[in-house]
């Protein structure tokens, strides 16, 4: 995280000749670069609304199931990345625009069960920075996509048994199916 956001900031003009942060010059950018950087936020709206796969019906009744869960951060998680890798949600539009000051923090703010459901944009990032083809950040979307699309659609089967079996066997699968093969390790 922290080399991509320095990456960001270097090519924002925000880090002096030693490559620290200068605080002046971030104070006399900052809000170019929040205008520059608002993509990110919009983009993933957008992404959000067209994602049909994992629905708002679907997540608000594992939500109101399963509160404060692992599965509702692991559900959560996918419906953030689907909107993400639409094709026409955020990282799309950042390799159409070809922004890379924007790609960077997005890298930067890819954090936690988001991180773990998109590993193969770290490798494409540090190939990206080394070469500036996008066809491989294109890549690492289409594939994180595929695989989060399969998830997803497991989810909602899942979900779709909430009221029909009981709570404990879905939540059992659900760790079985989706948390386990992730690598995640949670008490149930």
């Amino acid at each position: 995280c922290r080399s991509s956001f320095r990456h960001a900031l270097q090519l924002h003009g925000v880090l002096d000749e030693q490559g620290q942060l200068s605080q002046h010059l971030l104070q006399e950018r900052i809000d170019a670069i929040v205008d520059t950087e608002l993509d990110l936020f919009i983009y993933h709206e957008i992404g959000e609304l067209l994602q049909k796969t994992l629905d708002s019906a679907t997540l608000q009744k594992i939500i109101l199931t399963f509160p404060a869960s692992v599965i509702e951060l692991v559900c959560r998680s996918i419906k953030d990345i689907l909107a993400d890798t639409h094709p026409q949600g955020l990282l799309r539009h950042l390799i159409d625009e070809k922004r890379e000051t924007s790609l960077s923090f997005y890298i930067g703010f890819l954090d936690g069960m988001r991180k773990i459901l998109f590993p193969e944009i770290f490798i494409a990032f540090n190939t990206f920075l080394t070469d500036k083809n996008w066809l491989v950040i294109e890549q690492a979307r289409e594939s994180c996509r595929k695989r989060n699309l399969e998830l997803a659609r497991r989810v909602k089967a899942l979900a779709e048994k909430i009221g029909i079996k009981p709570d404990e066997e879905i939540q059992k699968a659900f760790h079985a199916e989706i948390v386990q093969p992730l690598g995640i390790d949670t008490p149930q």
